[in-house]
């Protein structure tokens, strides 16, 4: 991302019930890097973040004792988004440099992703900067395989965080890793006890794979494996597959296989992302897209030579290779 880009950076925290989002939250919000932050939490009931800040929070902002504003999320996104922004603009509450949003366990971290690219009003003013999901150390590897809404919060993530390292055995906690590097191998992962990560994370998170070719490499590799059912069938419906684009397609014959493949099969497009070169290219584009919505096309200064283009990585729900590429190439 751009440094003249002065939009207001959102991150994601996700992660199924009780796997240490709030835990996590509260560790960040006594850190004076984050004393202009923002915090959304989007949870049903009675709200506090830890019992150190616990206030029973309505529609209304208020400050807390890190100095950092936080209200929940009361009604659609969009709303919630422009009024903050709008309360600050006014000198309602304190200017902030940064927003947080904490989702349910039980939250689909896509709608916000994608709540952020349609709004013209939140396109203008905040930008995506990426979802960390926090996975239960614990109980993390049973949810990856019963609960579909834990399995996509770690597909879609750019960094995951395995939580309760103390509370698993050594072997459990090598399963998780390693099932986690199968469903989403481009995300970062590392373990955190109590809570205790750096808030540097924050600011590593940005989902601009072309920051290092090493990251780059890391990014397109698709999953090796989703499904964890004994005959072989992917879990929840979710897999990961690759497809390659014919060498005389233009940007305008991918934009219109992709239009054809979100009108026909839509949130079965969990997420997509590739390096594509068309003809007459000297340098290659980085591609990314959530449920069909595409990000801005980032041109590689250079080019990694070991890296392969024009493939794209597809995770998909419910949805085969053969559907998908029977509407994508249909023309």
């Amino acid at each position: 991302m751009s440094t003249a880009d002065r939009r207001i950076p959102v991150s994601l925290i996700s992660g199924f019930l009780g796997a240490g989002k709030s835990t996590l939250l509260n560790h960040w919000l006594q850190q004076p890097q984050l004393a202009k932050a923002a915090v959304l939490i989007n949870e049903y009931g009675p709200v506090g973040v830890d019992h150190h800040l616990v206030r029973q929070l309505d529609h209304q902002p208020v400050l807390l004792a890190s100095g950092c504003i936080c209200c929940t999320l009361q009604g659609s996104l969009v709303d919630s988004l422009q009024s903050l922004f709008l309360q600050a603009l006014r000198r309602q509450v304190p200017p902030f440099d940064r927003l947080i949003i904490e989702t349910t366990g039980l939250a689909d971290p896509a709608g916000v992703m994608f709540t952020l690219r349609q709004s013209p009003f939140l396109a203008e003013r905040y930008r995506y900067a990426g979802l960390l999901t926090v996975v239960d150390g614990q109980y993390g590897l049973a949810q990856l395989e019963t609960e579909p809404e834990a399995l996509k919060q770690a597909a879609l993530a750019d960094a995951l965080l395995i939580s309760k390292p103390d509370l698993c055995t050594e072997d459990q906690l090598q399963a998780l890793q390693q099932r986690l590097v199968q469903i989403n191998p481009g995300a970062t992962c590392q373990t955190v006890a109590h809570g205790q990560a750096e808030v540097a994370l924050l600011a590593q998170l940005c989902p601009d794979p072309a920051s290092s070719p090493r990251r780059l490499k890391r990014w397109l590799q698709p999953a090796t494996t989703i499904g964890l059912h004994g005959d072989g069938a992917p879990a929840h419906g979710v897999t990961s597959f690759c497809l390659t684009l014919p060498p005389q397609w233009g940007l305008a014959d991918l934009l219109a296989a992709l239009e054809r493949v979100q009108n026909r099969h839509g949130a079965a497009l969990l997420r997509l992302k590739g390096l594509v070169r068309f003809p007459g290219d000297t340098a290659p584009l980085v591609l990314q897209a959530v449920h069909g919505t595409l990000y801005p096309l980032a041109r590689l200064a250079e080019y990694p030579p070991e890296l392969t283009d024009n493939q794209l990585v597809f995770l998909t729900r419910n949805l085969t290779q053969a559907q998908l590429a029977e509407s994508f190439f249909e023309c």
